[in-house]
């Protein structure tokens, strides 16, 4: 009997300190996410539509399942709609930038039907662009029968400054305004408008404290509205080949390792300076870190190395609070 109990007590022990370990990883995983948002992993294929209306070209795609709502996708300066979807037979002319296609990854994934519209010029233009915009996407649910499926919209930098006026004309849900703080200031909104969730750098001090204002301003007309600070991520040897499919880990150690070497790294591995402020390319170049096979993926590099340092770049560090912020207003 004595055995028997010793053999029931050490197992016992043996389980409670497996459950203890699972528990404990649980929680540590809850508080320090993976930094990889690894791209093999994901069940659904980057293949979309190309349209063109009133000479804005636009891509869309269906989720795998009948659709649940709309996202509607509005990029930055200098970006197209053709920066969300891979490259493929499909699209060409796609560049598939690293955190901009997982806002399309999860959004298919999520059951969402996802629209994006090229701005007119450079940037976007409340006059050239909102009619074009409100006629493409009015007529694309139609089409496929989308009607009465809450919408929502996600703009970065320009883009959310467009969505912000944009919400005036389209009934959105909700919107995510990223590295933006819209045009509140200037706008004549009420408490109808749609709960507005900003996703910004804190080290954009001047942003954060237009944010701050646009916040104040939403609360007081009482329509919902959140913040999610983006704060500056160490760059790892494993952060290109994590972020960007294409890029092996070979070449992506060898990045890090010439970044490091030449002072772009401080001590902690966090950037020193805006990506767009150092000669990136020069450094590698120098340091045979940048191959010709690399080239092509060299608009994909400086952008994890911009929303590495978090000062004005698309990121996808509130990828999950965005869509935790559309289910929360998807009724």
């Amino acid at each position: 009997m004595r055995a028997s109990a010793l053999l029931f007590l050490r197992w016992r022990q043996l389980v409670l300190c497996v459950f203890g370990a699972l528990l404990l990883l649980i929680f540590l995983s809850s508080i320090f996410p993976s930094r990889s948002r690894g791209h093999s992993s994901r069940s659904v294929e980057l293949l979309p539509i190309l349209g063109s209306k009133h000479g804005s070209e636009f891509l869309w795609q269906m989720p795998p399942r009948p659709a649940r709502a709309i996202l509607f996708l509005a990029h930055g300066c200098h970006c197209r709609a053709t920066f969300f979807w891979d490259k493929s037979p499909n699209c060409p002319h796609c560049i598939g930038l690293p955190e901009d296609r997982l806002y399309v990854l999860k959004a298919l994934e999520s059951r969402y039907a996802v629209i994006a519209i090229s701005s007119t010029n450079t940037c976007w233009d409340r006059q050239a662009d909102t009619g074009k915009v409100v006629s493409i996407l009015q007529g694309w649910i139609r089409e496929n029968r989308l009607d009465g499926l809450p919408i929502f919209a996600l703009g970065a930098s320009s883009g959310g400054y467009f969505v912000s006026t944009l919400a005036l004309r389209l009934r959105f849900n909700a919107t995510v305004l990223m590295i933006s703080e819209g045009h509140f200031e200037v706008m004549d909104f009420d408490r109808d408008y749609p709960a507005t969730l900003f996703a910004h750098m804190p080290r954009d001090e001047r942003r954060a404290i237009g944010v701050a204002r646009s916040m104040k301003l939403l609360k007081e007309k009482g329509v919902g509205t959140e913040e999610i600070q983006c704060l500056a991520l160490p760059v790892t040897p494993q952060l290109l080949s994590d972020r960007i499919p294409g890029v092996g880990d070979e070449a992506s150690r060898k990045i890090y390792q010439a970044l490091k070497e030449a002072g772009i790294l401080d001590e902690n591995d966090f950037m020193r300076s805006d990506g767009r402020r150092l000669v990136c390319r020069a450094v590698l170049d120098r340091r045979n870190a940048f191959p010709v096979s690399l080239k092509k993926w060299e608009h994909h590099i400086q952008e994890e190395l911009n929303a590495a340092y978090a000062y004005h770049e698309m990121t996808s560090v509130p990828l999950e609070r965005t869509f935790d912020w559309f289910a929360d207003h998807g009724k």
